[in-house]
């Protein structure tokens, strides 16, 4: 997802504004925005990408999206339409948060943000497809993944490891939280937690593959990829998923 213009008023510079909002704008803080996406997955299987340009206002109270409306889709055929017209709606129905929290910064302004031209870009799992988004934009936050038994991740390469053992542990605290509550929230929680786990093992995997690891290390490394990977399969089975294979 990457802003291309912003108009406001005020002396926040359009670039800090930009990188202020994207930052905020995780796709952890629209989740209405990636069951979009992962609807649209279901329909079509990842037979196109697709990237919308939307207006919408940031009211400065609550920092509720307001007005969302869609400029223009591309493809512009009907799926992509489909697609437009379900993140306008789950927009109108977003507020991003006002301080930080697990998943990323707040976003607080001393007056209404009109934003014009936000495009978000949906992207595919391939390789040379993310590569090439990442290459058009800045910004740029991929699309999960057609599977979501791959691991609806977005990060390629994976985070570092620290990072990604201190956000599973988080993701756990939220499992148990949820888990006399909401089912769907709870379902929601196994899943990020699922995605976590495959990307950690895959973190591992690429550390102690790489050739200036010393053999102890290695041995450390591996060993805690192959604990991490028993905890996908658990996570897993709760979701009717079976990892796909780690790659030694």
């Amino acid at each position: 997802m990457t802003l291309l213009v912003v108009f406001t008023a005020g002396c926040v510079s359009k670039q800090a504004l930009t990188d202020r909002l994207v930052s905020a704008a995780q796709p952890a803080h629209l989740p209405l925005v990636v069951a979009c996406w992962e609807k649209q997955i279901e329909t079509d299987g990842f037979q196109s990408d697709y990237t919308a340009s939307l207006d919408f206002t940031v009211e400065k109270k609550t920092s509720r999206i307001l007005r969302a409306r869609t400029r223009s889709v591309e493809p512009d055929d009907a799926q992509g339409r489909a697609l437009a017209a379900c993140v306008e709606e789950a927009l109108a129905r977003t507020t991003l948060p006002r301080e930080a929290d697990a998943e990323g910064p707040g976003f607080v302004m001393a007056s209404d943000v009109e934003v014009r031209g936000y495009r978000i870009a949906f992207v595919g799992p391939k390789a040379e497809t993310r590569e090439r988004a990442a290459e058009r934009q800045a910004h740029v936050l991929l699309g999960p993944r057609a599977d979501r038994c791959q691991g609806l991740y977005q990060y390629a390469p994976p985070r570092d490891a620290a990072t990604l053992s201190a956000e599973l542990s988080e993701r756990e605290r939220k499992v148990d939280a949820t888990a006399s509550g909401d089912r769907d929230q709870h379902a929601r929680e196994l899943q990020k937690t699922y995605d976590t786990q495959l990307e950690l093992r895959e973190r591992l995997r690429l550390d102690a593959a790489h050739p200036d690891v010393p053999l102890p290390s290695q041995k450390r490394l591996l060993e805690a990829m192959q604990q991490v990977e028993q905890d996908a399969r658990r996570t897993g089975a709760l979701i009717r998923c079976e990892p796909p294979l780690s790659r030694r």
